[in-house]
């Protein structure tokens, strides 16, 4: 390690230019020690947060900030060298402080607030309604008496007892009450459930990922059922939050507690817990490493999760230093880089060894040995779960969809607003004939109208705007979702159809070759026992001067069924309707292709098949 990087890594908390900023204990990410432990810390399940400021030449890092630290946090300035932040969460809904916070500083809505806050569902015992209530609700359910029970409501005399009988319905029945509406569980029944909010100081999506890997058994961990339906895996709600500060904001629900499998997620060990933390923060472990420059960071580091936030290995498309590229772009590049999860969209349905195509091959091929009904239950669990995948890569494309036409409707309200700016300078220094006057007799033009943003505020824009290059990103994500995960995606369902169109021909094919079957026993037993019954016929006939014995008898029996069976496989064999095969050949093209072999073997195989 040279002078240099050694300096760099003794270096202290940030003291300047705020002394509020080093009071919170940031850490040199870039230091290898630190970063290492930071890794390790994304590994265990009970990492509640972290905070990372970072810019060009230095990157800063605080873990699990406890909850009356956020508002001095969020309010101390941070110094112009550090001048992206990245807060990330894990499991919000234990952590109000932080959130309030967070919606305090950032003017979040109050549903967006309230959704992040939000608790897991939790079940509840549901009270029984009282008995008037009950009897009301039985004659409703009950056909036969809800016109006798309509006609003495209407020729009821005394309306207040019509008041009262619907007073008595429990209040817990309301219609609220009965949906039992909760943000998690309704993420956890409509995977595809994306969210799209934006305010003066943000820009906020939120949306469901789905995280698979081999660390773990998913199958044991669905708890019923309805788990078949979904895509195997471990879901999580994610928020991702751009703010005008340069802060990018992460939350992602606790897989413990919430959604498909809670109750087995809870109970798993040690080894599985980490195993599931690893498989669904997999995506925030290689972020963290990119923001870092310390030497463990870029070691053994596959080219392919390479990532663009602060490394000096690609140049800037303007020439810029370092700089000025990081300061720029970096928190635009951190909100896509956490929205495209790679890691989960490759291991899904994007590589050519997807769980999705090796389950089609391998119906496919027990389809063949032997097609039964119960492949058609296996192949409609299959296109449930793909249209599922469908439907939540669909949202993704849709979220966006909605934040590039955003990003082109908020540039274009800015450029409105640039020239209404101009515009009222132009009426506040006099019009034009002022303007010449001013400018110099050289006709150097050093009179320049003063920034937009000291003459006319943006009003009509909303949230903050991504540069150029990011939204080049999230064009590029869109054109890959599209040709990569949602084509694949047809493919396996119109795969997963034809698999089962043909498995119903299998079985029909079946049931044509056994009646077939059925049909040349037929015809051969009765081939093989005409003449014999023939011959019987021609022994039980009294004929006059003619006697037969036993011997006799018996001896033409013998003679006819073996010139009988012996015929009825010469027959069979030159016919090609032996039953030991599917497909039978004929005595003569078996001769044929026989000869072939011996004349000319290799190609003789290949034409066989």
């Amino acid at each position: 390690m040279s002078a240099a990087a050694a300096a760099s890594s003794r270096r202290e908390p940030v003291s300047a230019p705020s002394a509020g900023f080093a009071d919170h204990g940031f850490w040199d990410l870039d230091d290898d020690k630190v970063y290492l432990n930071g890794i390790q810390r994304l590994q265990h399940p009970e990492t509640k947060n972290f905070v990372v400021c970072f810019g060009a030449d230095e990157a800063r890092v605080k873990f699990d900030v406890e909850g009356c630290q956020w508002p001095d946090l969020l309010k101390a300035e941070r110094p112009a060298r550090l001048g992206t932040r990245w807060i990330n969460i894990f499991a919000p809904h234990l952590q109000d402080e932080a959130i309030d916070a967070i919606a305090k500083r950032y003017e979040l809505s109050p549903r967006v607030q309230a959704l992040m806050a939000a608790k897991p569902a939790t079940p509840q015992v549901a009270r029984a309604p009282s008995h008037r209530a009950r009897r009301l609700r039985d004659r409703l359910r009950r056909p036969d008496d809800t016109k006798s029970f309509r006609a003495s409501v209407d020729l009821a005399p005394d309306l207040e007892k019509q008041r009262d009988s619907l007073d008595d319905l429990d209040p817990a029945d309301d219609v609220d009450q009965q949906l039992d509406l909760n943000h998690y569980k309704f993420a956890d029944e409509i995977w595809h459930h994306a969210a799209l909010d934006k305010g003066k100081r943000y820009l906020c999506i939120g949306y469901n990922i789905l995280h698979g890997g081999s660390r773990l058994n998913w199958e044991r961990i669905a708890e019923d059922e309805k788990d078949r339906d979904k895509p195997q895996g471990k879901r999580i709600w994610t928020w991702i939050l751009l703010c005008d500060d340069k802060t990018v904001i992460s939350m992602y629900e606790d897989p413990f507690i919430c959604g498909r499998g809670s109750s087995q997620t809870s109970a798993l060990d040690q080894h599985d817990r980490q195993g599931l933390v690893l498989a669904c923060r997999q995506n925030v472990r290689n972020v963290f490493r990119q923001v870092s420059r310390a030497p463990s960071a870029s070691a053994k580091q596959n080219e392919m999760m390479v990532l663009h936030i602060r490394s000096n290995s690609e140049p800037s498309t303007r020439g810029e230093p370092e700089q000025n590229y990081v300061q720029d772009n970096g928190a635009s590049n951190l909100f896509f880089y956490l929205f495209d999860d790679w890691f989960s969209s490759f291991g899904l349905v994007v590589r050519k060894e997807h769980q999705y195509g090796a389950k089609l091959n391998a119906l496919r091929t027990q389809m063949l040995e032997r097609a039964k009904l119960d492949y058609i239950e296996e192949l409609h669990h299959i296109g449930r779960q793909l249209a599922v995948l469908k439907r939540m890569f669909t949202s993704y494309k849709s979220i966006i969809d909605r934040v590039l036409n955003g990003q082109k409707f908020t540039s274009g309200l800015r450029t409105v607003n640039v020239a209404v700016a101009d515009q009222a300078w132009m009426e506040s220094s006099g019009g034009l004939e002022n303007l010449r006057a001013s400018l110099p007799s050289d006709g150097s033009t050093s009179v320049v109208p003063p920034a937009p943003d000291q003459t006319v505020r943006y009003k009509h824009t909303l949230g903050p705007t991504l540069t150029p290059m990011a939204l080049s990103k999230f064009e590029r994500l869109r054109d890959r979702i599209e040709i990569y995960v949602l084509t694949e995606i047809s493919d396996c369902l119109g795969e997963k159809e034809s698999l089962a169109l043909m498995n119903f021909n299998l079985i029909a094919l079946k049931d044509s070759q056994a009646v077939e079957h059925l049909t040349r026993v037929t015809v051969k037993l009765t081939i093989l026992f005409l003449p014999v019954s023939l011959m019987t016929s021609y022994f039980s006939t009294q004929l006059q001067d003619v006697h037969y014995t036993l011997r006799t008898y018996w001896s033409a029996f013998g003679v006819i069924v073996g010139l009988s069976l012996f015929l009825l496989v010469v027959f069979s064999l030159v016919s090609g309707m032996m039953d030991s095969k599917i497909v039978n050949l004929p005595i003569s093209r078996r001769l044929y292709l026989a000869s072939k072999r011996l004349i000319w073997p290799k190609k003789a195989v290949s034409k066989t098949t």
